[in-house]
């Protein structure tokens, strides 16, 4: 990636490939991703990935937040997650 963005979303079904998308994942974070929000199948939970850190795994209640990426931006995850599964 040439430019590549300081964020990335994904909604996942449950038809999702684990490990095809794992390998995405690792590659958005090699080339310069700086965060990566994923809504797992079911929109029953949010992963948080981030070079340098652990995986964040946040369910309905926690808050997502935009670290440097989008500094001050905290979202809880109960009303992110409703949305997701109404859609």
């Amino acid at each position: 990636m040439l430019n590549p963005p300081d964020l990335a979303g994904e909604v996942l079904s449950p038809r999702h490939c684990a490990r095809r998308f794992a390998a995405k994942i690792a590659c958005f974070l090699v080339h310069g991703v700086l965060l990566i929000w994923v809504v797992g199948p079911g929109a029953r939970s949010i992963d948080v990935y981030r070079p340098g850190h652990p995986t964040e795994h946040l369910v309905s209640g926690d808050v997502l937040e935009g670290y440097d990426v989008l500094p001050g931006l905290r979202v809880g995850t109960g009303d992110l997650l409703k949305a997701a599964d109404e859609a």
